[in-house]
């Protein structure tokens, strides 16, 4: 998904503890929010700069 590694993420979150989340707190996470905690769970990225299709440079120290 990223050429970017994702360190120290936790287990993959299922699509029902996500689904929860959003019945819980009445929200709809968005699809690239959804895939990558589908995908990490958690932990930070190895280059914490990530650049958007549009060229927009991000700093990521941690996700949650």
């Amino acid at each position: 998904m990223y050429d970017n590694r994702i360190l120290r993420a936790h287990e993959k979150a299922k699509a029902e503890d996500l689904e929860c989340i959003e019945q819980k707190f009445q929200v709809k996470i968005p699809a690239a929010v959804r895939e990558h905690y589908l995908a990490y769970n958690g932990g930070y990225p190895e280059k914490p700069v990530f650049t958007d299709k549009s060229g927009n440079a991000y700093i990521v120290n941690w996700f949650i």
